[in-house]
């Protein structure tokens, strides 16, 4: 008999639910252990769509899309930098642009 899987992964055996105060200490769990989702989840024996869901409903580490708050050190805040005035992941901005023209670019 040939088995279809070489994984050796424990998945629990039956569903377990829980309650929304319990979903917030895992993730406060989670994000102290300084672990990735996977092995998280792999010790909690807890399924890993599960643990994606509650971490984008409970506010946890979940990623976000779209533009991200900045504020800018006391250093800077009123002051008009001169020369570059933030990289991104390559592009270099010269000066302060509108999000919304950003956001055009996108679509």
């Amino acid at each position: 008999m040939i088995q279809s899987s070489t994984r050796t992964e424990e998945k629990p055996s039956q569903i377990v639910r829980r309650s929304a105060a319990d979903i917030q200490a895992l993730i406060s769990e989670y994000e102290k252990s300084g672990m990735s989702e996977r092995a998280f989840c792999r010790i909690s024996q807890i399924r890993r769509g599960y643990f994606k869901k509650w971490l984008v409903r409970y506010g946890g580490k979940a990623p976000r899309k779209g533009f991200v708050p900045v504020t800018l050190p006391e250093a800077l805040a009123g002051k008009e930098p001169s020369g570059l005035f933030a990289e991104y992941r390559g592009i270099k901005f010269y000066q302060k642009v509108d999000p919304s023209y950003l956001k055009s670019l996108l679509s």
